[in-house]
């Protein structure tokens, strides 16, 4: 796998953004799930209300954090439909500057996508994102190595099939793993070892052009 590599210097926990978004939001101790990026296409929006259907049913006051460029009312209908009541969910549009101070506030990142042959070979950029900010991320398996990564480093939890029985076992899952006093930090190490766009990205795509260039 190529992997989607970030700068970790723009994407990285902040405490004081965590209080002040959680402020701005009004959301106190709630349980915060975010999903960061574009709605629709290979993008599996239905079945991410799905699973937070699952979630406050566990946990009563979750709250579902969408950020956004996509249609508000696409959302909203999604929520409606499952009678999410909307104290229970922000949809928020946001500069690209700001998104980091706003995965800061999550407790947990979410992405689900439409399975499929390229999904093998795909490295989502919005899990690299969320582990950069110590969020533990919950994805459907058989996209790309996130699912070697989830069992290898325990950092997140495998959705393996779209139904109520299987949230709720993920949702029992990630309740434990995100109160972990040291989850944040094993978390960020991965994005660290992983993902890094300087140390790691550019470093191996430098070893291999001089790798190509030196054998021609």
């Amino acid at each position: 796998m190529i992997p989607c590599c970030i700068d970790l210097d723009s994407f990285t926990f902040n405490a004081a953004d965590r209080e002040r978004r959680r402020r701005e939001s009004n959301l106190g101790d709630r349980f915060t799930l975010i999903y960061s990026g574009s709605i629709g296409g290979w993008y599996l929006s239905e079945k991410m209300a799905d699973f937070f259907v699952q979630l406050l049913k566990r946990i009563g006051n979750a709250y579902f954090l969408w950020l956004t460029p996509g249609d508000p009312k696409v959302i909203t209908s999604l929520m409606n439909e499952r009678s999410i009541n909307p104290t229970h969910y922000l949809i928020k549009k946001l500069a690209p500057a700001d998104v980091p101070s706003y995965l800061s506030a999550g407790d947990a990142g979410i992405a689900f996508y439409k399975p499929g042959f390229s999904k093998l070979a795909t490295s989502p950029v919005k899990v690299s994102e969320y582990l950069a900010c110590g969020l533990p991320p919950i994805i459907n398996t058989g996209i790309g190595d996130s699912d070697a990564l989830a069992k290898k480093f325990n950092v997140g939890s495998l959705v393996n099939e779209f139904n109520s029985p299987e949230y709720d076992r993920v949702a029992a899952e990630m309740e434990k793993l995100v109160y972990h006093p040291e989850v944040r930090a094993r978390v960020r190490a991965v994005a660290e070892s992983l993902f890094d766009l300087r140390r790691v990205g550019a470093k191996r795509y430098a070893s291999l052009y001089e790798r190509v260039l030196n054998r021609n």
